[in-house]
């Protein structure tokens, strides 16, 4: 048999401890007094063109042409990877 509560047999209890979360950050927040924040840079169409013509055509590796325009070898990797998403694209669009 469950005993039966009423109020006067209830007390009330502090919590052990509280949670804090932390505060979320605003946008404004992102570059600091020690570090600006960094830029975005993309590549241009015309760049991306000449780099997949040194690639398709020249033979040129992705590690000459990423230090020839000073960014990382996967960026140059994902210039060639786009294009042949967007011709399979097209294909099956046909």
């Amino acid at each position: 048999m469950r005993p039966v509560l009423d109020s006067s047999s209830l007390v009330i209890r502090k919590p052990l401890f509280t949670v804090i979360m932390a505060q979320k950050h605003n946008s404004s927040d992102a570059g600091s007094a020690f570090k600006p924040k960094r830029r975005h840079d993309v590549l241009s169409i015309s760049e991306k063109v000449k780099i997949l013509a040194m690639i398709e055509i020249e033979k040129k590796s992705f590690t000459k042409i990423a230090r020839l325009y000073g960014k990382n070898k996967s960026s140059i990797r994902e210039v060639m990877n786009k294009k042949k998403i967007s011709l399979l694209c097209q294909t099956l669009e046909d």
